[in-house]
């Protein structure tokens, strides 16, 4: 819940020479249960598909649990070298609410490289608060109807 606890997002895929063979997202909440989205189609996933998922958890207090994310993950190779982007947009009843996206270029796994990434980290998280704090100060400001946290969902993977 933004604003109130801290929710920890982790994702898993397993690539394969045909794309992404399966995915997983998993929130982990202030109570410690685990929510999964499960995103396959029974094979390779091709990038830049798109895959759905129905929203069943609640994730901000701005936004009712209604409605469904959408995900596409892109690869492609420039100078620096192997770049890929994940991108997470969710729709209400209405139409879109929210466009996301996260990406990076793929790093050998060295301990160098972990080492960084490590000190990085706590930072990253510090400024991500920061800014889901500012946007939904924003959001108050302008009366953004607020909804309270429901009771959790008695399904734990939505696909």
């Amino acid at each position: 819940d933004h604003g109130t606890a801290r929710e920890e997002v982790e994702v898993a895929a397993v690539h394969g020479r045909a794309g992404i063979l399966g995915l997983g997202l998993g929130h982990l909440g202030e109570t410690r249960r685990v929510l999964t989205h499960l995103l396959e189609q029974g094979g390779a996933i091709a990038y830049g598909s798109e895959l759905r998922a129905k929203k069943i958890f609640h994730v901000s207090p701005f936004c009712k649990v209604e409605g469904q994310y959408r995900f596409r993950f892109l690869r492609n190779h420039d100078k620096d070298g192997e770049r890929h982007l994940a991108r997470v947009d969710y729709d209400d009843l209405d139409g879109l609410i929210l466009q996301t996206s996260l990406s990076g270029t793929a790093q050998p796994l060295r301990d160098g490289t972990i080492a960084w990434a490590l000190l990085r980290y706590p930072l990253m998280t510090f400024g991500v608060m920061a800014r889901i704090h500012w946007q939904a100060l924003r959001l108050w400001l302008r009366r953004v109807p607020f909804f309270s946290k429901p009771d959790p969902p008695q399904e734990k993977v939505s696909r």
